[in-house]
């Protein structure tokens, strides 16, 4: 069978279930896995859900390519780092949220601190509304918002993961925020731009 190469980066390509992939720019989705990213799916999912019965005058979207599925998907580099939801109102987008965490028995938050890819941060900053990271851990559920990860944003370690060296912006789990509470920021911006909005959350 012929070479084919990655027609971003120029590495020799691979296929897995029948569908080609590029080892380097899709590494996070090779290194994790299907179950991995299912259980990522699974948290979008239960999150949209209650979104949309807390706040039902908004109008909820899973956002970024593949974050509903565990399935490989040829994601265009310009939308890579998408966040996961979006939140609208009134054909206004008004918040976007990460969702990330992990349920492997080797993590444990807390103690141990909360880890967010500098990659996201920046694409965090990118955006005009506010941005939460909203993190799925087995035992606890929390929300870091932008100007919180902002603050951290120096205090970088590494980290092993799948055999591969990555640096991490850490966060002390003490200053994250419990994850209800993102229902009390959505809340608190959907007031802003329509202080009649009794939201009996």
């Amino acid at each position: 069978m012929d070479e084919v190469r990655c027609t971003l980066c120029a590495t020799p390509t691979k296929i897995r279930g029948g569908r080609r992939y590029c080892p380097r720019c899709d590494y996070w989705k090779a290194s994790y896995g299907e179950r991995e990213w299912g259980k990522h799916a699974e948290n979008v999912h239960a999150l949209v859900a209650e979104l949309r019965g807390r706040f039902p005058q908004a109008t909820w979207e899973v956002g970024g390519l593949g974050a509903a599925t565990s399935s490989r998907l040829d994601i265009p580099p310009q939308r890579k780092g998408e966040p996961d939801i979006r939140g609208w109102w009134m054909r206004r987008l008004f918040v976007s949220i990460e969702v990330s965490g992990t349920d492997s028995p080797n993590v444990s938050v807390p103690p141990e601190p909360i880890f967010i890819r500098p990659g996201k941060l920046t694409e965090a900053e990118s955006h005009e509304v506010p941005y939460f990271f909203y993190l799925v851990y087995p035992n606890a559920v929390y929300v870091v918002d932008l100007p919180l990860a902002q603050a951290h944003r120096r205090n970088t370690v590494p980290q092993k993961i799948r055999g591969r060296v990555e640096t991490y912006i850490a966060i002390p789990y003490s200053r994250a925020y419990p994850g209800s509470k993102l229902f009390d920021f959505i809340a608190g911006l959907l007031r802003q731009m329509e202080p009649r909005q009794g939201l009996g959350i």
